[in-house]
């Protein structure tokens, strides 16, 4: 079996709906999303293929090279068109069949673009 890994890219434009809403209605759709999430992590585990996940915060650090220099710039990133908001590393035969585990992952309910890459098999 070959490792993938999937890549959850978010809008921030709609992470921006998402934080003009209320307590309560992020509470409400929260549920969904969480249960959605469960059920695919738990499909993952139950085929054997996940290897690891998780969800990542809003908030981070860049690091950039600048003129012979490192610059470091904080997130949350208001100026990127889409930020990673979490990822999957799992197992499959091949593409195809990492593709179709891709299609199942909740992120594509919401809004969110995924990416699926084969690890690179370094010789040695």
């Amino acid at each position: 079996m070959k490792k993938y890994l999937l890549t959850i890219f978010n809008d921030t434009e709609a992470m921006g709906k998402w934080m003009a809403m209320s307590p309560e209605e992020q509470a409400a759709a929260m549920q969904d999303v969480a249960a959605r999430y469960i059920a695919y992590t738990e499909k993952l585990i139950q085929e054997g293929r996940l290897i690891a996940d998780a969800g990542l915060s809003m908030h981070g650090t860049t690091l950039s090279p600048a003129g012979g220099t490192i610059e470091q710039t904080d997130g949350p990133y208001v100026f990127a068109k889409e930020v990673v908001g979490g990822f999957y590393y799992f197992t499959a035969a091949n593409l195809a069949e990492a593709t179709e585990v891709a299609r199942g992952c909740p992120a594509l309910h919401f809004g969110s673009r995924v990416e699926v890459r084969e690890e690179m098999d370094y010789p040695g």
